[in-house]
């Protein structure tokens, strides 16, 4: 849980001026087809609580995994978004996403029901996706298409059962995840977004999980300026199992 405690640190910096805070929430509806194959959609309402003029925004992203073993996930997807600016400007988003995950610490996943989880108490994975962001705006801001390759390491631990399969189980998790821009057009290779995110998570049953997530992204224009607090924000997500 060092990645968790490291973050938490850095955390108690005091955060510059305009610094946004942001109230997220998802709503997971997820469809797994077999043991090698996963589906899922995920609605993310976001809105801006402070820090800059009112915004808000809704998110919906399809999502397919295939397994191929038990420590290797191939992933596909794509964010279909529209943020109200302001009064007067509106923003489409359209990014699909291609990924793979290692899972670094496990014993065994569950075969006897198509559900991909751990029969273990901790787990440890590394997710890696290359994304095409694009934008479209209704207003004067230029429209903007962007390459980004981004990397997540993930922990999960089973706080009061010793798997976190079991129905019941309070579970901590933890993230930190780094920007990459790519392409002809970038003059630098460095990390302008690094985004950390903590919190608890409660798995009901197989059907029904929930989980508060405490986001806070850390940004940088050059790879000599220091990084600076850019958001906040907290995250209430339910996730449900068909």
């Amino acid at each position: 849980m060092l990645v968790l405690f490291a973050a938490l640190a850095t955390a108690q910096e005091d955060p510059p001026d305009e610094v946004s805070t942001q109230l997220w929430g998802n709503v997971i509806l997820a469809y797994p087809r077999s043991p090698r194959l996963y589906t899922e959609l995920d609605l993310e309402p976001k809105v801006l609580v402070s820090g800059g003029e009112p915004w808000r925004n809704v998110d919906a992203t399809p999502l397919v995994e295939f397994y191929p073993n038990s420590f290797l996930d191939l992933t596909g997807e794509v964010t279909v978004g529209r943020t109200r600016q302001s009064q007067e400007e509106k923003s489409w988003e359209l990014t699909p996403r291609i990924g793979v995950r290692f899972h670094l610490v496990q014993r065994i996943w569950d075969q006897f029901h198509p559900e991909r989880v751990p029969l273990s108490r901790l787990s440890f994975a590394n997710l890696s996706r290359l994304e095409f962001r694009n934008l479209w705006y209704s207003g004067d801001h230029a429209d903007s298409q962007e390459t980004r390759f981004r990397n997540r390491t993930e922990v999960k631990l089973a706080i009061n059962h010793d798997r976190l399969s079991t129905d019941g189980t309070l579970y901590l998790f933890t993230d930190v995840e780094f920007f990459f821009p790519v392409g002809d057009e970038v003059p630098e290779r460095f990390a302008t977004k690094r985004r950390f995110r903590g919190g608890f998570g409660y798995r009901l049953s197989r059907k029904w999980r929930f989980e508060v997530l405490y986001i806070r992204d850390f940004a940088r224009a050059t790879l000599e300026e220091p990084e600076d607090i850019d958001m906040n924000a907290l995250d209430f997500r339910v996730k449900l199992l068909r």
